[in-house]
């Protein structure tokens, strides 16, 4: 699975803490993160992972972004990634490929500031018990047809 979360970071140690959550909570387990300008992007191997970590960083970003009118959009999707350390045999660097990555990053850009979007794939992997929100479909590039996604409550 794979989140993205488009946010300004300034402490890598604030985001992994949030996404490793209670470590008594192996769902909670960020399988790889990596930060790009203002965007973080994780990793999970499993559905469930996500979406506790996904909805834990929304609760604790909140309060830190809205008191300087800011907010960050949430984007999930559930897909194949090729990860490892990518470049010349001076320079590597570790980085995280494929469609699901693109996805995941697409629908994170049409998500609106404190919104977490989830694709049908994503919400598949859910627990009924978690499926609830507003349905509608968002246009992003390298799709032909519009994604049905999920506005998480």
């Amino acid at each position: 699975m794979v989140s993205v979360l488009k946010i300004v970071v300034t402490k890598r140690t604030r985001i992994e803490r949030v996404g490793s959550g209670n470590t008594n909570r192996a769902s909670s387990r960020v399988e790889a993160h990596k930060f790009s300008a203002d965007e973080v992007l994780a990793v999970f191997s499993k559905g469930e992972a996500a979406a506790a970590a996904t909805l834990a960083l929304r609760a604790a970003v909140e309060p830190v972004l809205g008191p300087h009118g800011l907010a960050a959009g949430i984007g999930v999707h559930v897909g194949p990634v090729v990860e490892g350390l990518y470049g010349a045999q001076e320079i590597k660097a570790y980085d995280v490929l494929g469609d699901a990555v693109n996805t995941a990053k697409r629908v994170e850009g049409a998500a609106a500031g404190g919104e977490v979007l989830l694709t049908e794939a994503a919400v598949a992997l859910l627990p009924r018990a978690q499926r609830h929100g507003a349905w509608r479909q968002v246009t992003v590039k390298g799709k032909r047809l519009p994604l049905r996604v999920l506005a998480a409550a």
